[in-house]
């Protein structure tokens, strides 16, 4: 059997095994965060095989044996949801955990492609040749599969970020700013920027080649993705704490499903609508604006948020100054001007508010930002 040897396909595989390399180290270490573990040790196993399989194909390995290049593993497939429930995994911002029914259809590509991978390499075992493989090709089934796992992926990716976003607003447990969180974001966007590149390196081998599928997107694909696993073994050999870090949060499973849904739908109030910047904003207009009645609204600040109404508007308010102070020209408005714009209505209210919840006067707060 003669091997061809190129840069590509060296880098390749030297990539796929340092995924194979950490995969094994991380599930070694698996305490902590057991189920975000295996979905890491999955997505990165998944990732590190799709390098393995094409640097072998490169080299002609598979050539020795044709079911090989059909192993009914499907790796593609197993990427996006095994990152996904990492992410869900490593955030939990509700009693469902992890998994959720409503999610679970997500492996359904990964079981269905499974199935269809092991009945043709059923097939080539059986003929042992590449009639199945060579009519997949001629049928252009691998160039359509390509987009639709690019799409699947993409949009599985984007639903992760946004799970992200509500996480930071979650009022249980708010988390913005966390470096958990900034990493897991970091994460996603980077492995996102590497399926679009993917997606468009892939269209224009199509439109470069008059729609010939040539599978020379491949080699700079397989860099990216070698880079990508390189990146992820130095944050885990240096920092494997980042990659499998439960997000601390105040314990929420004594809150039932329904003020699960009151918690988001009044941060969404808060934070997206803005509600607090009525100045004339009454616990009665507030819990009519989320279908509830007054007393339980009441309720749920203060046995559960721990505040009361005016603390909990002025809270977000405080905030909402702060942001105004860093954004503004302090030239053209006051203090209280910005306090204005945030819901105050009285300069002794937004003075003992802001102290309250900052530890210094507006006063001192804008002087220490100079």
């Amino acid at each position: 059997m003669d091997i061809e040897y190129s840069i590509v396909n060296i880098i390749t595989l030297f990539g796929a095994i340092q995924g194979f390399l950490l995969c094994w180290l991380v599930y070694k270490k698996r305490a902590g965060n057991p189920k975000a573990t295996k979905l890491f040790v999955l997505f990165l196993f998944s990732l590190s095989f799709l390098n393995l399989h094409y640097a072998l194909m490169d080299m002609k390995i598979l050539d020795s044996y044709a079911p090989s290049y059909m192993l009914p593993f499907p790796y593609k497939y197993f990427l996006a949801p095994a990152f996904f429930f990492y992410l869900r995994s490593s955030v939990k911002i509700t009693n469902g955990g992890a998994y959720n029914k409503a999610v679970l259809w997500l492996w359904a590509p990964a079981v269905i492609y499974g199935i269809m991978r092991s009945y043709w390499f059923y097939i080539a075992v059986k003929e042992s040749s590449y009639r199945i493989i060579a009519e997949l090709v001629v049928s252009n089934f691998f160039r359509v599969n390509e987009f639709v796992f690019l799409i699947f992926t993409t949009l599985i990716l984007i639903a992760g970020l946004r799970f992200l976003k509500k996480a930071e607003t979650s009022p249980i447990g708010h988390q913005k700013g966390s470096k958990n969180i900034n990493w897991l974001k970091l994460f996603s966007k980077i492995f996102l920027g590497l399926i679009l590149i993917n997606f468009v390196l892939t269209i224009v081998d199509l439109i470069v080649h008059d729609g010939d599928d040539t599978m020379l997107f491949n080699y700079p694909n397989l860099i990216i993705n070698s880079a990508f696993i390189y990146w992820i073994g130095y944050i885990g050999f240096l920092k494997p704490n980042v990659l499998i870090a439960k997000i601390k949060r105040p314990p929420v499973s004594t809150l039932s499903p329904k003020e699960e849904q009151l918690a988001f739908d009044l941060s969404h109030s808060m934070e997206q609508d803005e509600l607090y910047k009525n100045k004339d904003l009454t616990l009665l207009d507030l819990s009519t604006h989320l279908d509830i009645s007054p007393k339980e609204l009441s309720n749920f600040l203060n046995d559960v948020l721990r505040v009361n109404f005016s603390e909990y508007l002025n809270r977000h308010r405080v905030e909402k100054v702060k942001v105004l102070i860093a954004s503004a020209d302090l030239k053209k408005y006051t203090l209280f001007a910005l306090a204005q714009e945030a819901g105050f209505k009285s300069k002794s209210a937004f003075n003992e508010s802001f102290k309250r919840a900052v530890g210094m006067t507006p006063s001192e707060y804008l002087r220490a930002k100079r």
